[in-house]
């Protein structure tokens, strides 16, 4: 590479900063989903367990992988949006675990 780019974990490829987001947020949307069809009954638990299984664990893969993406640094209204993107997608993954609790009370 042409810059000085270090990668805190060598043993894991240097991915797009942009690209790890995108993951970011098909985890949290696959498991919006799940959390919903389970609650409102379409599924059981028991039938989509591995997907919601591989989700998790994906979603803690992505973790490191963005500590090693490239660039540092996205341009300040990129990394805005991005923040603003991904707190929207987790308090609507709040709202839905919340309703999903309040569903499996009544």
């Amino acid at each position: 590479m042409s810059d000085s780019f270090q990668r805190p974990i060598r043993f894991l490829p240097s991915l797009d900063k942009k690209s790890v987001i995108v993951f970011y947020h098909v985890v949290i949307w696959v498991l919006i989903v799940s959390i919903a069809i389970i609650a409102t009954g379409v599924t059981t638990y028991d039938q989509i367990k591995i997907i919601h299984w591989i989700t998790i664990f994906v979603g803690a893969l992505l973790f490191p992988l963005f500590l090693n993406s490239h660039p540092r640094e996205l341009p300040e209204k990129e990394m805005k949006r991005a923040i603003l993107s991904i707190v929207v997608s987790f308090g609507i993954l709040g709202m839905v675990i919340l309703i999903a609790l309040i569903l499996k009370v009544l």
